[in-house]
């Protein structure tokens, strides 16, 4: 269910929607190095990878900075389907 929920909301922000045209070409997105249940996701939902950028993502938590992966979405890897229930 994460998933699909993560590709409809995807496909509802990067595809047309009731007439309004293009809301965004691309979506930028960082995601912690340390979470590997995150990065399992994105990388399921066809990210493209940008590489890893020392200290970009704070975790509250810990109290530090950690590596965050640069990732990008765009049409052409989330299919306009998705964005239907």
């Amino acid at each position: 269910l994460p998933r699909a929920a993560a590709l409809f909301g995807l496909a509802s922000t990067l595809w047309e929607g009731q007439g309004m045209g293009f809301i965004v070409d691309t979506l930028i997105g960082i995601t912690p190095q340390s979470n590997a249940p995150a990065l399992a996701l994105v990388r399921s939902l066809g990210a493209k990878e940008h590489g890893t950028v020392p200290g970009l993502c704070w975790l509250h938590d810990a109290g530090r900075n950690v590596p965050g992966l640069l990732t990008t979405f765009n049409r052409e890897a989330v299919p306009q389907r998705a964005a239907s229930i």
